[in-house]
């Protein structure tokens, strides 16, 4: 499963510059004890308790989907999570390549270009919550390398990436919202 979610007490420079109602992604990974857990890029690529920083927290909504792609295996959900564990735990945020955001959105709003999305960043140390989503969904299946194949990994946003998953019921359902 993959979130979309909103700090309603923080997030509001990058919902603005994505002209989004959220700021932040996170990818469910195995569960802890029993616990649901999510990994996300904040501080660092790290995993959290879904239930104690989201799950009833009056200061986040969230929506949860469900990969559903009959060509996805459970072994490569299994495979893809373990690929971003391995490859990112403990990689320190990417606030470097937050600067994209207002770029873009000058470019998009002021100028009226529209195929900013598909340029490079300038800063690509670390990692922002979006691409650690974006590169779980490519190594999960080819299907969603071809879905995304318009962003770059660097620069996408994660309002790009709920896009994505509502032009596509067929493979990613809604199964939990707070608001």
């Amino acid at each position: 499963m993959i979130g979309f979610s909103n700090n309603k007490e923080g997030g509001r420079i990058i919902r603005f510059f994505t002209r989004s109602r959220i700021s932040h992604t996170f990818v469910f990974t195995f569960s802890l004890h029993g616990i649901p857990a999510v990994q996300e890029a904040s501080a660092s690529v790290q995993i959290v308790p879904f239930l104690s920083r989201y799950h009833g927290n009056p200061k986040y909504s969230y929506e949860v989907y469900e990969v559903t792609a009959d060509s996805v295996t459970e072994k490569e959900v299994q495979g893809a999570l373990c690929r971003i564990f391995e490859e990112f735990a403990g990689v320190k945020y990417g606030w470097l390549q937050l600067l994209w955001f207002p770029y873009r959105w000058f470019l998009e709003t002021v100028l009226g270009r529209t195929d900013v999305h598909r340029e490079k960043n300038w800063f690509t140390h670390g990692v922002i919550c979006s691409e650690l989503l974006f590169r779980y969904l490519t190594y999960l299946d080819p299907l969603f390398s071809t879905l995304l194949s318009e962003y770059d990994p660097d620069t996408v946003q994660p309002s790009d990436l709920l896009k994505v998953v509502k032009a596509y019921p067929e493979y990613f359902q809604l199964v939990a919202r707070q608001e």
